[in-house]
């Protein structure tokens, strides 16, 4: 095996993770731990493999409780997978669980050590039960966020609203919730089609085209509503390049 020696530029001393704030949605928690992966990956030679054994475990343990009676979630004790308890990985092993103690709050931090869970798998467990990714209450978000879109007044904030309501529908996807109705999204998405029509008349036409071409009206499936929601975020960061309202 390859010795567990520094990697590139992040190793060390210099590596960070960003803050998890302890009130971090799931879908927070979700960015976070993808932000986690290039810092983590880098640590040692050893790194990726050992970052793709401890996330994958970390989420069979965290798929575990989610089935589990409170008796069985409480006797549920999180270990490193097998393969990481060979010597090669022990250094890159203590840099990230000290990062992980370091992105995290205080309380955390101190829930942590009292139940003395300092393995990489066991604290990012933890860190799935805390936020529950993919559960009831993120799921209840996603799909409000999904079938109402906020008031706006400018193509920017519309910009920033298509942005958000992709981010979320693409999270729903991801965590396999169950989408509304193709009509229902399609009814969300129609303050801001009207918006781009009245202050773009050939943005208006080519979203016209669009609609007739994916068939959004007649059939709005969730492929072609993704596609056409794409088309409007086009749109709206054109106007908003341009200065448009």
């Amino acid at each position: 095996a390859w010795p567990d020696v520094s990697g590139g530029g992040m190793s060390g001393a210099k590596a960070e993770l960003p803050d998890l704030p302890a009130t971090a949605s799931p879908l927070e928690f979700g960015d976070w731990l993808h932000l986690c992966g290039p810092t983590m990956k880098d640590l040692s030679n050893q790194a990726a493999r050992w970052w793709f054994l401890t996330t994958t475990q970390a989420k069979c343990y965290y798929e575990e409780w989610k089935e589990a009676t409170p008796l069985q979630r409480v006797q549920i004790h999180p270990r490193l997978p097998e393969e990481l308890h060979a010597s090669t990985y022990a250094r890159t092993e203590q840099r990230g669980v000290h990062l992980m103690l370091k992105a995290v709050s205080a309380n955390q931090q101190q829930e942590l050590v009292v139940d003395r869970d300092l393995n990489s798998t066991a604290i990012l467990f933890r860190l799935y039960v805390r936020h529950q990714p993919g559960g009831p209450a993120e799921k209840g978000i996603l799909l409000r966020n999904l079938t109402t879109m906020p008031s706006c007044k400018s193509a920017m904030e519309w910009t920033a609203a298509l942005r958000s309501w992709r981010r979320h529908y693409g999270r729903a996807r991801e965590i396999g919730a169950i989408l509304p109705d193709g009509c229902i999204l399609m009814k969300a998405l129609e303050p801001v089609i009207q918006f781009l029509a009245k202050e773009d008349s050939q943005a208006s036409f080519r979203l016209s085209q669009s609609r007739s071409q994916l068939q959004v009206n007649e059939k709005p499936d969730h492929v072609h509503l993704w596609q056409f929601s794409q088309c409007l975020l086009a749109e709206a960061g054109t106007l908003s390049l341009f200065g448009i309202s």
